[in-house]
């Protein structure tokens, strides 16, 4: 159907005088939407920052917690890896209003197929390679196998937020992996002779620590995961 809107609109087509409709207001929302994407990936880092007052139209708020948010996920990039995506939307499009102004059907055409292919294509090989460290498993996850090459078991304790089980059992290999909530059986497993490695969120280990200080909970590593951060640690 798509296609076939497509085809009338370049071809010219009377057949059908409502076709040009439904393909020109699309195109207006595609350059709306390609000057607010690049501007907001520009802008978001310096607007996360504006203060927020319990006066503040609600609007506000809500474009601000969005800033934020984006700045928060860019902040795992360099700022010169965003350079680029913000030129292809911004300049799609500027290129995108002349080509409609003009009535220049083919070109409007093949603009929002090239900045979707380019788009993807970058997103995919470049942003989503820099931003994988800090947010997959599989990077921890290769050092928890490096570390348990000798054997043991290992557990997650506490609430390990989005970095869920699935994902290190799909990682590691490692299936079943435990998992507990409960601290007397998590200091009891700790205290056992037994070689025990646990994945556990920065806030129960700093508990653990403060409340157990003779603990044996030796920090291998640190990594983000997910939302949040996860430390492999270990009672040997």
């Amino acid at each position: 159907m798509v296609g076939r809107l497509w085809d009338g609109y370049l071809s010219g087509s009377g057949r059908f005088p409502v076709k040009e409709a439904w393909i020109t207001f699309p195109v207006y929302l595609f350059i709306v939407l390609f000057f607010l994407i690049g501007i907001f990936l520009y802008a978001s880092p310096a607007v996360a920052n504006f203060p927020v007052e319990p006066s503040t139209p609600r609007i506000l708020k809500s474009i601000i917690h969005g800033a934020g948010s984006g700045a928060k996920y860019l902040s795992y990039v360099p700022r010169w890896s965003v350079i680029p995506f913000i030129f292809l939307l911004v300049g799609s499009g500027i290129l995108l209003s002349l080509a409609n102004g003009l009535r220049h059907k083919s070109i409007v055409f093949i603009l929002i197929v090239a900045t979707a292919g380019v788009g993807f294509f970058y997103t995919t090989r470049v942003i989503f390679p820099l931003v994988n460290p800090y947010k997959s498993a599989r990077f921890i996850s290769q050092e928890i196998v490096q570390t348990m090459k000798a054997g043991g078991k290992l557990v997650i304790y506490g609430d390990s937020g989005s970095a869920g089980t699935s994902q290190f059992n799909f990682y590691t290999g490692i299936v079943p992996i435990l998992e507990i909530e409960n601290e007397e059986e998590m200091i009891a497993l700790f205290n056992s002779k037994e070689n025990v490695f646990c994945l556990v969120g920065p806030d129960d280990y700093k508990i653990l620590v403060g409340k157990y200080p003779d603990l044996s909970l030796n920090l291998i590593t640190r990594r983000h995961v997910g939302n949040r951060d996860m430390l492999f640690v270990s009672n040997r």
